[in-house]
């Protein structure tokens, strides 16, 4: 399981952030002890930017390099498996599987605490 990290805050949300989705997002991000660290897990190679419609004008990929073995942690590997299970079409009602339940199920037990 993933633990989270408790020992100067508390795991329980102020009114605030359950309010504010950024709070909370925030808090998530203090709390998760298992997060990428910039230099360590990835580098971006950042290359300046363009608008959206001018579309991907970067000579070099955005990823300078990534330690591939993040994706064999519990948190990635049941994330990935989520990726398939929803349409990108909308208006159109999805039929969630027995085997996407499973999925659902899985990701949300890595990030309960023990």
């Amino acid at each position: 399981k993933l633990l989270l990290k408790s020992n100067s805050m508390s795991l329980k949300p102020t009114l605030s952030e359950l309010a504010d989705l950024s709070l909370a997002a925030s808090r998530l991000w203090t709390l998760d002890s298992n997060r990428l660290q910039y230099g360590k897990d990835y580098i971006l190679d950042l290359q300046g930017c363009r608008k959206y419609s001018d579309g991907d004008v970067a000579a070099r990929p955005l990823f300078k390099s990534l330690d591939e073995s993040i994706f064999s942690r519990s948190t990635f590997k049941t994330f990935a498996a989520l990726l398939d299970n929803y349409s990108a079409e909308t208006g159109q009602a999805e039929v969630v599987t027995q085997e996407e339940q499973v999925e659902d199920s899985a990701f949300l037990n890595v990030w309960i605490v023990v």
